[in-house]
C-alpha cells in the first residue's frame, strides 16, 4: 500500500476498496500483481460499475482488451495486501440503483462463466460493447453499425452472435437502450 505524507489512504482508493468489497469484488484483488487476467477483470468490472452510476471518478480509454484507467491501474496496485472490508464505513452510502443494476450484471456474468477465464472474458466483451456504443467517437448510429464496428475491432476475440448476445444482455438490464 502506497500511503499518502500522512499514512492515510487517499479518498478514490478508500471508495475503490469500499466498493470491491461491497460487490463482492476484493476476490479480483488475489493474485492481481501477477495475473493479466485478474487486472484485466478489475479493469473491466471497475469500468461497468461505474458505468452503473457509481462515482469513482475514473477516466477510460479505449486499449487493446477495452476500455483501461490507467489512474485505477494505480490505485488498484496500491490496494495490494489492504483488508478491504476497513473502508466500508468511511465512505459515502451506495445509490440505489446502483446496488440493483451492478449486481444484476455480476449474477449474468457469473452464471455464462464456468471458468475464472470465462468471466474474465465475459466482462471484457459487456465493457468493450458498452464501451464502443456509449463512448467511441464517432459513436455508432445504430444497434448493427456498433456490432459490426466491435466485430472489426474484437473479430480476434469475439464472434458476432457473442457480440449480439452482450449488446442485448447490456439492453435489458439499461445499460445500453
Amino acid at each position: 500500500m502506497k500511503p499518502t505524507h500522512q499514512g492515510i489512504v487517499a479518498v478514490s482508493k478508500r471508495n475503490l476498496a469500499s466498493y470491491l468489497s461491497a460487490f463482492d469484488l476484493d476476490h479480483f484483488m488475489k493474485g492481481f500483481e501477477h495475473d493479466f487476467d485478474k487486472r484485466l477483470e478489475v479493469q473491466k468490472a471497475i469500468y461497468l460499475l461505474q458505468e452503473s452510476g457509481a462515482d469513482l471518478g475514473y477516466h477510460f480509454s479505449w486499449y487493446l482488451r477495452g476500455p483501461y484507467s490507467p489512474t485505477l491501474a494505480d490505485d488498484a496496485y496500491s490496494l495490494l495486501g489492504v483488508q478491504m472490508t476497513r473502508f466500508l464505513t468511511e465512505t459515502e452510502p451506495i445509490p440505489q440503483d446502483v446496488m440493483q443494476k451492478f449486481p444484476n450484471l455480476m449474477r449474468i456474468v457469473k452464471r455464462k462463466s464456468g471458468t475464472p477465464k470465462e468471466e474474465s472474458r465475459w466482462l471484457e466483451i459487456l465493457s468493450s460493447v458498452h464501451f464502443v456504443m456509449k463512448h467511441s467517437y464517432p459513436r455508432p448510429r445504430t444497434e448493427d453499425e456498433g456490432i459490426d464496428y466491435i466485430a472489426r475491432l474484437k473479430g480476434n476475440r469475439f464472434s458476432k452472435p457473442e457480440i449480439e448476445e452482450s449488446y442485448e444482455i447490456l439492453r435489458k438490464i439499461g445499460f445500453l437502450k
